[in-house]
């Protein structure tokens, strides 16, 4: 999470649903933060969680947000709720790669990484994905990572 005295509407949702200790799904969008949003940020990130919830069949405070992009623009939450069916329709084992290239903003490439570990005895392979580049230094980098 991020050390700004201003954090945006999903990293607050995320801070509050983290003592849950479950997650079933990420969501994250590109082009837009939902920072400096108000109540309007906070409406998007529950009517978000909550779409989710209901394509996936579990609970909001099981659904993670992130958002990554302009700061100061409310974010045009109908076209997500829109396309939430179509991309839970598309989940794959290999969209990863897909959903790396979709969150870089500034990045001039995909960052991404695949292994296998076998864990109890089963093979297992885990992906991780992230974004950030530019403005490390003073501190002002946006990096989100998942796996």
């Amino acid at each position: 999470f991020t050390r700004s005295k201003a954090p945006g509407a999903p990293i607050v949702w995320c801070r509050e649903i983290l003592a849950t200790g479950t997650a079933r799904a990420i969501i994250v969008n590109s082009g837009n933060a939902n920072v400096f949003t108000g109540k309007v940020g906070r409406a998007a990130v529950v009517d978000t969680a909550a779409a989710v919830a209901a394509a996936l069949g579990c609970a909001p405070a099981e659904v993670y947000i992130s958002s990554t992009g302009v700061i100061g623009e409310i974010l045009p939450v109908d076209r997500i709720l829109t396309a939430i069916p179509g991309l839970v329709d598309a989940v794959s084992t290999t969209g990863w790669t897909t959903a790396a290239r979709a969150i870089m903003t500034t990045d001039t490439f995909p960052k991404g990484a695949t292994r296998r570990a076998v864990i109890d005895g089963i093979t297992v392979t885990l992906n991780g994905f992230a974004k950030g580049s530019g403005m490390i230094a003073p501190d002002m980098a946006t990096m989100l990572g998942y796996v």
